[in-house]
């Protein structure tokens, strides 16, 4: 009968926003469970606080632990983190608890609880599914739990591998419209970080941001959490652009050997040609298919075009010296029989076009770097 008529005297001044100043000597002080069954006399989750007032402010906080993955093919991340709700509820209020700041309950189920959710996830883990729930005495109302998710987000690769992408969160009220919930970062500082690497990439910046979008059910409030990154490339510098340079100098020493030696010549620019090759396998499959160029891809393709020019500038020679064999033992064939010349017509045309592939090759000496040099100022500049 004691605990009878305490809990009936607890429900009637908490009802009422009575302070109670009962001595402890003379009254027990009530546990944490009779206090919330107390609060929760007459109390329905099924309302919001304001539920024919003003709509409910809710204010989010986010404390991200990790961003383990970020995968760049599918443009979707991995993150885990805190993530605290703060909201205000009078019919929670009570002053019987004078003496504590706040107390701690673990029915969630028992209250009203916003219905926010994360717009852009595909897949969301609550692991172990702890939460806190926390009261206090003017009403106010702290729920805080831990996600895993995986979420998608639109990211721009024309600058890859020297690229920064936002990456972002989306959080909004599932049924509850502008004008019922209103949803805003508890403060500037509301998106905090454990570590600012993570393995690919360098976090630069986080920011939030609020607005309200327009559905065809109505206008709903949300909240973005965006975290700049920015790709740590040295992996590219040493497993794509160091390789290709190497390769686009040595072919460069075509132009140095002799073009009566062209097993030597050609042997080495397809051979470079294929290591080229070889250097670049697997970068086009690490993006999605793009429907633009990115910036490694351009450096790739040029390189190619200096390869290849190696090749075809060996080639204009060959065909030059061929199209001249010909019209050269033509015109000189009977004259070496006639004047009994002691050197060979061969001989006097290896000597005619020597001057002739000479000059071709001294021109590439020049010409070749020279372009190379401003494609490297144009790319690393522009």
């Amino acid at each position: 009968m004691n605990k009878l008529a305490t809990l009936l005297l607890l429900l009637f001044l908490c009802h009422h926003g009575i302070v109670c100043n009962v001595n402890s000597a003379a009254m027990p002080q009530p546990s944490v469970d009779e206090l919330w069954k107390s609060l929760l006399f007459n109390y329905s989750r099924l309302e919001r606080p304001t539920f024919r007032g003003d709509p409910v402010t809710v204010e989010v906080s986010m404390y991200i632990l990790d961003i383990p993955k970020v995968n760049i093919k599918t443009m979707s991340f991995e993150m885990d983190f805190y993530f605290r709700m703060r909201w205000h509820d009078d019919r929670l209020r009570c002053e019987l608890f004078a003496d504590l700041e706040y107390i701690d309950v673990p029915y969630k189920k028992e209250i009203w609880v916003p219905d926010l959710f994360f717009v852009n996830a595909q897949e969301v883990h609550n692991p172990n599914s702890n939460f806190l729930l926390r009261l206090y005495k003017d009403g106010r109302v702290l729920y805080s739990t831990r996600y895993v998710i995986r979420a998608r987000s639109i990211m721009d690769f024309k600058n890859f591998p020297t690229d920064e992408n936002m990456i972002r969160l989306d959080i909004e009220s599932y049924a509850y419209t502008s004008d019922k919930m209103m949803i805003k970062w508890q403060s500037k500082q509301s998106l905090g970080l454990n570590s600012e690497r993570i393995t690919d990439f360098i976090i630069k910046n986080l920011t939030t941001r609020e607005s309200v979008i327009h559905l065809s059910t109505g206008s709903y409030s949300r909240v973005y959490a965006q975290i700049t990154l920015k790709r740590r490339g040295q992996l590219y510098i040493i497993s794509a652009y160091l390789p290709l340079i190497v390769v686009v100098l040595m072919s460069w020493l075509s132009f140095w050997i002799n073009p009566k030696l062209i097993i030597l010549r050609l042997g080495l620019l397809v051979t470079l040609l294929l290591l080229a090759a070889l250097c670049v396998l697997g970068f086009d499959t690490e993006l999605p298919k793009l429907a633009y160029a990115t910036s490694l891809s351009n450096w790739i393709s040029l390189h190619f075009v200096f390869l290849s020019s190696a090749l075809v500038e060996f080639m204009l020679i060959h065909m030059i010296w061929g199209r001249r064999s010909i019209q050269y033992l033509q015109e000189h064939e009977i004259e070496d029989k006639v004047e009994g010349e002691t050197e060979s017509t061969c001989q006097k045309f290896r000597n005619c076009l020597c001057g002739t592939s000479s000059r071709l090759d001294l021109a590439s000496r020049v010409l070749f770097p020279g372009f190379y040099i401003l494609f490297n100022i144009i790319y690393w500049v522009a």
